[in-house]
């Protein structure tokens, strides 16, 4: 009976090409950041039970300052993880990435999705910060107008969304969207009702994204992605947000 328990038990591993899923925001790079997260690798392993039975996933949001250091690091969703990732341990080893000091300037901010899963193979499909980034894109200005009527300068909130079989939004959970105003509500709510993934899941998945309201809607320029796409915009970018985007 026990070598039958030993057989049923899944050995589980970081997948080490989230490093290429980050999302930034910001006057840093992609590539900076592929960089740090990669030697970091090795750390984040150590916060996984290995011997868990089952794969899992958090969607992370931090804000990283002009010196270097990691401000804060945010859940935005989390998936199977209690019983596969120490998410203290996650918390932590995020905190202390050693980012260039790049002098005097705004705080930039990334998405990173963190993914176990069994030994040897890849992650399910899902949707990735570098996916709904794309999806967003063409709706950037939409989502500038929505938010400029919230009412909540200086704020962010939380827009969760179940992405269907066939890449379309399912159903939309606007509990942490926090706006004062109805209109604004229903208007970001509209707007990710648009919002097309590919297709071919298994079944549906859920997604957390915040949204930064920044004040009064300024016409977005010249839109470069992946180095960042919410320039000029109130919105921010995926898996109890106090602060996000800057």
């Amino acid at each position: 009976m026990l070598s039958l328990v030993l057989l049923m038990v899944t050995s589980v591993e970081l997948w080490p090409g989230f490093v290429n899923e980050i999302e930034v925001e910001g006057s840093r790079t992609r590539r900076e950041a592929r960089a740090v997260l990669s030697s970091a690798t090795f750390l984040l392993d150590r916060c996984i039970q290995k011997e868990a039975a089952i794969e899992g996933f958090l969607m992370i949001d931090m804000e990283v300052l002009a010196a270097g250091y990691v401000d804060q690091v945010l859940v935005l969703e989390r998936h199977e993880s209690d019983s596969v990732l120490d998410e203290d341990c996650v918390l932590g080893v995020l905190r202390s990435l050693p980012f260039r000091d790049r002098g005097k300037e705004a705080p930039s901010h990334m998405v990173l999705r963190i993914p176990v899963v069994p030994t040897g193979e890849l992650p399910p499909a899902g949707v990735a910060p570098t996916d709904i980034a794309r999806a967003l894109e063409i709706y950037l200005d939409d989502l500038g107008r929505c938010t400029h009527q919230s009412g909540l300068e200086g704020t962010t909130s939380v827009v969760r969304f179940f992405v269907d079989k066939d890449g379309r939004v399912a159903a939309i959970d606007d509990d942490d969207l926090a706006f004062s105003s109805d209109v604004a509500r229903a208007c970001v709510v509209n707007t990710f009702r648009r919002l097309r993934f590919s297709s071919g899941r298994e079944h549906d998945l859920r997604v957390a994204w915040p949204v930064r309201v920044e004040g009064p809607h300024t016409p977005r320029g010249r839109v470069s992605h992946p180095r960042t796409f919410f320039e000029y915009l109130g919105c921010a970018t995926a898996f109890s947000l106090p602060r996000g985007w800057r």
